[in-house]
């Protein structure tokens, strides 16, 4: 049993452990692809994505994030680790993500994630964009979120949305697909400032809640 028990907890942070030493020292840095040039499609680049893949082949960093359960924090410092550009308090989906060039994914504060939602960084001709998701910012439940997409604050992608490569999103509340890309279903009055998610308060205003949480 205690080999079991060794096997299902150390293995996994092993795993992921080697894979963040391996993408600092040898993958290095994902950068954008400059809107004047040409893809690089040398067998370099193309091996560097394949090679991240296959270190961590799941959407739970090798398993470690279900070792980890609702510990968002310790989430989204194994996050950081990887290159990822993580904010203070962002919920995180317990069914995980692949960030197949963490290097490109920027996340704002209270940032609210539901479930299974893909992010891609790269297109099929190779070309690398930048995804950013603001502060104050929502994504829902089986979104697929394009290269080159901006989620501004207040803005939510609701169940299933779609977004169009190279696009930004304002405040507003966006849908399904339509034409390959979501659908505004209804529109934001003004600029709105990022305001923590409910998560957050649990932390940051601890002493007006009815319960006790626990740090992370």
């Amino acid at each position: 049993i205690s080999f079991m028990i060794t096997r299902k907890t150390i293995t996994p942070c092993l795993a992921l452990a080697c894979a963040i030493v391996t993408k600092r020292y040898l993958i290095g840095t994902f950068v954008e692809t400059p809107e004047n040039m040409e893809p690089d499609h040398s067998d370099w680049e193309l091996f560097r994505t394949w090679l991240l893949g296959r270190m961590i082949p799941d959407a739970h960093l090798c398993g470690v994030t279900k070792l980890l359960g609702r510990h968002y924090e310790a989430v989204s410092a194994l996050y950081r680790l990887l290159g990822v550009k993580v904010g203070k308090y962002v919920y995180w989906p317990g069914s995980g993500f692949r960030f197949m060039e963490p290097d490109l994914v920027e996340l704002g504060d209270y940032v609210v994630f539901g479930s299974r939602s893909l992010f891609f960084t790269s297109d099929s001709t190779h070309r690398r964009q930048a995804v950013r998701i603001e502060s104050g910012s929502n994504v829902s439940d089986r979104c697929v979120i394009m290269p080159g997409t901006t989620v501004k604050c207040g803005a939510v992608l609701g169940s299933g949305a779609l977004t169009k490569q190279g696009t930004t999103y304002a405040a507003g509340t966006y849908v399904g697909s339509r034409g390959n890309e979501c659908i505004l279903l209804k529109k934001a009055n003004g600029t709105m400032e990022p305001t923590e998610s409910s998560y957050a308060r649990a932390f940051t205003k601890s002493s007006r809640m009815p319960y006790m949480v626990l740090p992370e």
